[in-house]
Parts: C-alpha cells; structure tokens; sequence
C-alpha cells in the first residue's frame, strides 16, 4: 500500500516523499501550490511509523519570524498539511478583557504542543500571532525562553533587568521593556517587540511579598518582592511578519 501511494505521488514530488523532508516536498509541489502539497504530506503520513519517525519537526520560535514551519505567509490549508488535519480545528482564541477572535487551534489536546494562531485576514492566509499557554512546551526560542521559563532565568538571558506589570489584574505579569538587555525581541529601549511574554506565581499559598507587587503598575524584576517569588512564564504571544 506504500509503495502504490508512493508511485502515484511522484509526479508532484518527484521523488518519495519518505526520502524527502516535508518542507522540501513542499517546495517541490510548488507549481500547484495548496492540492499538491497536501498530497505530499498526506502520503507522508500514511508511509508509515518509519517515515514519520524520519521526519523531525522543528519547535523553534524566531521571534518576529517564524514559529517552526509557520511563517507570515502560511495559510491555514498549510498548516493543515504540515501538522495533519486532524490536528487542526477552528476556534475561539481568547485575546484579554473577556474578548476573542476567530482562530485556529493546533494539538488542541496535548498541553506540550498546543499553539493557537491569530489570522491576519478573514481567508487564513497570513498569520498575525502564534499563542502558547500553560505550564511547559517544546517550543521555544534559540536561547531556551519557553512556557515555564522563570523570571530570574529570563532575567539571566537578558543579562539586565527586565520590568514588567503588577500580578492580578488581565495583562498581569507582562513584560514590558528588557532595558539594556540582549533579549531585544521583547522590547528593549529602541527595539521593536516581537514577543510578548507573560508570568504568574503558581506559589500556594503565596508569599508575603506578592501583595507588593499587585495591581496595574510597572516593577523591575530586581525588586526584592518580584526576586521572591520568582514567576514562571504562562504566556508567549509570537508576532509573525510585519504587525
């Protein structure tokens, strides 16, 4: 059954498509752009346990750029082809305050991989955001900033203080300037953010310090109260292409 898919793919791929990653099959279907790329992964994906295990999916974000494969110009027909259709859905992605805006969802059920992206028009063919939230995630940035990245780890990357806002309220713990830093993608002085990237305290019962950093004000991550109780990051928001 293999090798029948194989054969009669290999006038849009020219090739097997076991011997050849997705990204390259897909620049080899080019010529018909959406009917024959998801034709390549999909035979991609019926070759079997050991052509899926050859093909390495990559997790890193670029802020600005790309997350993995997703660029500014995928479009939901390709997302569907590189990750499989039944990894993808239509949804409600919730943007703060209580609203959301029609999105699409990504590993819906497995917390690790989850993504959620924002379109940039109403025919899905140009990603505004990538969103990841939660405890952890195997996407990350170069350096390792991923969900679950603590605030002095972050502060660490950065080599600077970073300021970010006040715990309990909709935008709480987001960063809002890397200062002198080198994690310029979040925002540094004269610096275009690219990513925006949020924390909370999972600490039960939290410490006496966290009522000290409360509410909609800025604070330096150098403040003894936020040094104490140290939040994780549960939330990137990826800006892909010009926003």
């Amino acid at each position: 059954m293999h090798n029948k898919s194989l054969q009669q793919t290999r006038g849009i791929c020219h090739e097997p498509c076991i011997r050849k990653s997705r990204a390259s099959c897909v620049r080899a279907a080019e010529p018909r752009r959406y009917a024959a790329r998801a034709a390549c992964i999909a035979v991609a994906i019926v070759c079997g346990a050991s052509a899926a295990a050859g093909i390495r999916m990559d997790w890193t974000i670029v802020p600005g750029v790309r997350v993995g494969p997703i660029d500014s110009s995928t479009s939901e027909a390709e997302v569907r082809a590189i990750f499989g259709g039944e990894s993808v859905a239509a949804t409600e992605v919730e943007i703060g305050e209580g609203s959301s805006v029609p999105g699409t969802v990504v590993f819906e059920d497995d917390p690790a991989r989850r993504l959620e992206i924002v379109w940039r028009d109403s025919e899905r063919e140009s990603p505004k955001e990538v969103r990841f939230s939660g405890r952890s995630s195997v996407w990350a940035t170069e350096n390792g900033v991923s969900l679950g990245t603590t605030l002095k780890q972050l502060e660490s990357l950065n080599g600077y203080p970073i300021r970010l806002t006040g715990f309990d309220f909709d935008y709480a713990g987001t960063v809002v300037d890397c200062g002198r830093g080198r994690l310029s993608y979040l925002g540094c002085r004269d610096s275009v953010r690219t990513m925006i990237v949020r924390f909370s305290s999972e600490l039960q019962p939290a410490p006496p310090e966290y009522r000290q950093v409360v509410g909609d004000r800025v604070f330096s991550s150098g403040h003894p109260a936020m040094q104490a109780v140290n939040p994780t990051v549960y939330q990137i928001i990826v800006l892909v292409g010009e926003n």
